[in-house]
């Protein structure tokens, strides 16, 4: 079963292998890229113009938040809650 806040084919990049949890939530699909590999965990929030890397790891109840520039993680980043 598929994300439940939005369709990943509206993604600006989705690589291979990713794996997001259906409760994620992004804001404007269509400005963020992800590398192949990485994993969203549920109850994220992303609401910013974001390219992430390969092979990264975000933690479940993280929130990225950003305003008119574009954020960018690196290759293998991991991102904690709290």
């Amino acid at each position: 079963m598929g994300n439940i806040f939005f369709d990943s084919r509206d993604l600006k990049y989705l690589g291979e292998g990713v794996i997001i949890g259906k409760t994620v939530r992004i804001r404007n699909p269509e400005k963020v890229s992800i590398g192949d590999g990485t994993i969203i965990d549920d109850f994220c929030y992303i609401s910013a113009s974001l390219e992430i890397g390969e092979n990264c790891h975000i933690a479940s109840h993280v929130n990225i938040s950003g305003g008119s520039g574009k954020l960018t993680v690196g290759n293998y980043v991991g991102i904690a809650s709290g």
